[in-house]
């Protein structure tokens, strides 16, 4: 068989590399890549605006791009290497950033029409070799030119490179269609740097710098906090700490190939929490924690640079129960073909073993993180709820209901019938509760504590637990027919209301618009109204039986319920909520 040389179209592989999907900020962390290879301690980027009066806001303002770093450098030799399409292998030292050896091609094309190299090891001067992508598409040979330094490369040299050493990567004649500002390219890069090189900065004092501003190593686990706080208990949570959910610890990817990797998740806070200690609050923990839709999974780290940010691996759903959720997976080159790492090294696909075992891991971490952050929020519901009735209590404890209305005759006959009633309603209702108190603690009569548990669990029964001894709204788990709201008569206060806060509707005030007070203040109002317009009616309204309002008014409180949850029903996620 003989062997037939096929010739490549240098100048479609070189667009074709350009439209890989880099953004400005992703390319320029691939190139970064090779400074932190060679060993670079300080790395700095420098965007050059197209105009001299920058406007960082401006789109379409870039010049070039330069990556300076003080690494070990290259000669000759290394930098027609470094250039080539498909980096030899052997070039690369153990544990390289590097994978396929297209990374500094595709990452600066994408950008620009022009790649520049700048090098030397310190024991020659310095050499420049060009890559022009319009003299390729010209040609259609893929080459470099060498060409002699600039003034304004000696210049560049003089100030980041006074050791004589290292390298300048110059992506020159960037595309001016739609591409970013300088502003929003600094921002992306000062957010992704700290957390993409954040062992290689913390751990081996690489200090990358754009424009001069230095970047700080972000640890997107918050593993200090962690150590302090302790492991996460989901029941008790208070939504303020960063926790653990799993400590450092080894995942066997794929046993046959012997792949393994580490893996460590924390539970960062809830941000709704801080919303409680003002305003702005919410925002500033969101933001310290980098707590929003795009950042919440996993960050997958190849030989301690990140390759993959918050990724789901279709494991951790797309559900807001699991913002606090941040785990990280550390592996070395072994797990590249485990990984299926994709050629701008950003894509992960794991291979069927590997996504079973870190699925089956994961089963636990996803419950605890999810149930850590309803009981949170179920806390600030609780919390704002309580606040917002104790409030409404408060104002309505100035509320002067009247005993009588204008217009009724008030003989001395109607006014003894109304007191009698008012003691039998009294009596009434107090044997009902009583009932209730007694099947909620479910102790016999004649034991000892009978009597002082009874009591407690009676208080419970007839206001809640958070309701003082002034209060006329009680929030309860429990009224007659399961009815949305009931009157109870207080000998000392007049008449009370009883809400049962587990009826939809009522769940759809509480815990929908936990922090409309205004809305939670007339909805307590106005059932505390009617139900004293109810004990009104069955005090005073005497040519009716008491049984009979009381039969009749039960049945309209069983109506207007049902008619109340069938509307809920029907218009479910609809209904306005905060």
């Amino acid at each position: 068989m003989s062997f037939v040389e096929i010739k490549m179209n240098a100048s479609r592989i070189c667009d074709g590399l350009s439209k890989i999907g880099y953004t400005p900020p992703s390319a320029i962390t691939d190139i970064i890549d090779n400074a932190v290879q060679a060993q670079a301690k300080n790395i700095h980027v420098v965007i050059v605006p197209a105009t001299k009066t920058a406007d960082a806001r401006r789109r379409n303002n870039v010049r070039e791009y330069l990556i300076i770093d003080d690494g070990i450098g290259m000669d000759y030799h290394h930098m027609l290497n470094a250039l080539s399409l498909g980096s030899p292998s052997d070039e690369y030292m153990p544990h390289s950033l590097s994978k396929f050896g297209l990374g500094l091609k595709s990452a600066s094309f994408s950008q620009g029409e022009v790649l520049e190299v700048i090098s030397s090891t310190g024991e020659d001067h310095f050499r420049k070799l060009v890559v022009s992508l319009p003299r390729i598409r010209e040609t259609n040979l893929y080459g470099a030119e060498e060409v002699d330094l600039s003034d304004e490369d000696y210049d560049y040299i003089e100030r980041y490179l006074p050791e004589n050493h290292g390298t300048i990567i110059r992506v020159a004649e960037v595309r001016m269609i739609n591409h970013p500002s300088i502003g929003s390219t600094v921002k992306e890069l000062k957010k992704r740097i700290g957390v993409i090189y954040y062992y290689m900065m913390s751990e081996e004092g690489v200090r990358i710098l754009i424009d001069g501003q230095e970047c700080d190593p972000f640890d997107v686990l918050f593993a200090d906090e962690a150590n302090l706080n302790g492991n996460l208990d989901e029941n008790t949570w208070d939504g303020r700490s960063t926790t653990w959910i799993q400590r450092p610890t080894q995942l066997i990817l794929d046993p046959e190939m012997g792949v393994t990797a580490i893996i460590e998740v924390t539970q960062l806070p809830h941000p709704p929490t801080f919303a409680l200690d003002g305003p702005g609050q919410q925002r500033a923990a969101g933001e310290r924690y980098m707590i929003e839709a795009g950042n919440y999974g996993f960050y997958v780290y190849r030989n301690k640079r990140l390759l993959s940010w918050a990724e789901s691996f279709d494991i951790i759903p797309q559900d807001q129960d699991y913002y606090s959720f941040r785990g990280r997976i550390i592996v070395d080159e072994s797990a590249d073909d485990v990984l299926n790492i994709d050629v701008k090294k950003s894509h992960l696909h794991l291979s069927e073993e590997a996504s079973r075992a870190l699925d089956d891991i994961s089963d636990q971490y996803k419950r605890k993180s999810k149930k850590a952050w309803k009981h949170a929020g179920d806390e600030i519901k609780r919390r704002t709820n309580t606040d917002a009735v104790a409030q409404t209590n408060s104002l309505l404890q100035r509320l002067d209901i009247p005993d009588e209305l204008p217009g009724l005759p008030d003989t001395e006959q109607q006014h003894l019938e109304s007191q009698k009633r008012e003691q039998e309603l009294i009596d009434e209702q107090t044997h009902k509760m009583e009932e209730l108190a007694a099947e909620t603690i479910g102790i016999s009569p004649n034991e000892e504590i009978y009597e002082e548990t009874l009591q407690e669990a009676l208080q419970t029964v007839i206001a809640g637990e958070s309701a003082t001894k002034e209060d006329r709204i009680f929030l309860v788990s429990m009224t007659d027919d399961n009815v949305l709201w009931e009157p109870y008569f207080d000998a000392d206060k007049g008449t009370c209301v009883r809400i049962n806060k587990m009826h939809r509707f009522a769940r759809a005030i509480y815990e929908d618009n936990p922090n409309n007070g205004s809305l939670i203040f007339y909805f307590g109002a106005l059932l505390l109204q009617l139900a004293s317009a109810e004990s009104f009616m069955v005090r005073r309204y005497t040519h009716y039986s008491r049984d009979q309002y009381s039969e009749i008014l039960q049945a309209f409180r069983r109506n207007s319920t049902d008619y109340l949850s069938e509307m809920c029903r029907q218009l479910g996620s609809e209904l306005p909520r905060e």
